[in-house]
């Protein structure tokens, strides 16, 4: 029987307070002057890099994440979840909206040698005032996915401001794993999740590319999908911070017989000891 897994999930634990671009901790006084955000206070590339995200600094910067699930077949569905800020974007009025436009190239190239995979999008920031157009919080989210066979791979993501013609990019190495019976895909911290019960149906995860957490805000989700689980299972859960203090300490419970099986570990940010 294989070894039941114990997953850690590791949290910047920076609370983004809900609709501004400042930020706080729990139990702390407010010492950020108004108009300050959390990028201009703290440099976190080295954060993030730290937690296996894509980071790209000036003059384009961005923070992703690299997911990856079952697909259909033996395959596996690698998922890029990508930040940015408004203010990083060339936005233009355009009748009564402000609107900026931007490419997102992702080439995932075999380690071992083979042909890379590609994927190009366009796409379109459109917001109702110019104050909108000046948010240093994450404003905009991109979310793709594109199959690609188990085995390890260079990751190369770019982000072009089509407005200002200007670009940031990132690199990386990943394993796509492959997910045979009695696998699970590793916890994400995600901003909605819906489950799914095969690996050809379509992946229902809004991931959050940072990880944080916001306080007073919704309640956040680590979500997990298990594959072809023959009974019951419990995951230990533990989300720890920068700083290596826990701050979850739960499980996740699978009932096991499907081909696919979803679980999304709830809880209130607020409740955590995240100060």
């Amino acid at each position: 029987m294989p070894r039941t897994p114990q997953f850690v999930l590791a949290a910047t634990a920076l609370l983004l307070l809900p609709g501004c671009g400042s930020w706080g901790r729990v139990g702390s006084q407010p010492g950020v002057q108004q108009g300050e955000t959390l990028t201009q206070i703290l440099d976190l590339s080295a954060v993030y890099k730290r937690l296996g995200r894509l980071t790209s600094g000036a003059p384009m910067p961005f923070v992703a994440e690299m997911a990856f699930y079952g697909g259909a077949g033996d395959s596996t569905l690698a998922v890029v979840a990508l930040s940015l800020e408004s203010r990083n974007l060339a936005f233009q009025k355009e009748g009564d909206a402000f609107v900026a436009r931007y490419q997102v190239d992702l080439t995932l190239t075999p380690t071992g040698g083979g042909p890379a995979v590609t994927r190009r999008k366009e796409q379109t920031a459109r917001v109702g005032s110019f104050t909108e157009t000046q948010r240093g919080d994450e404003s905009i989210l991109y979310q793709d996915g594109i199959t690609v066979a188990p085995g390890e791979y260079r990751v190369t993501l770019q982000v072009t401001d089509r407005g200002a013609s200007k670009t940031g990019q990132a690199e990386g190495t990943y394993r796509a794993p492959r997910f045979g019976p009695g696998s699970f895909s590793a916890p994400r911290l995600s901003y909605r999740a819906e489950g799914r019960s095969t690996r050809d149906a379509p992946l229902a995860v809004i991931l959050n590319p940072r990880g944080t957490l916001a306080y007073g805000g919704d309640t956040a989700a680590a979500y997990v999908e298990a594959y072809g689980l023959t009974g019951p299972t419990a995951i230990p859960v533990i989300m720890r911070d920068m700083r290596d203090s826990v701050i979850l300490d739960d499980s996740l419970r699978f009932r096991g017989g499907r081909e696919v099986e979803s679980v999304a570990l709830r809880f209130a940010p607020d409740s955590a000891p995240l100060g």
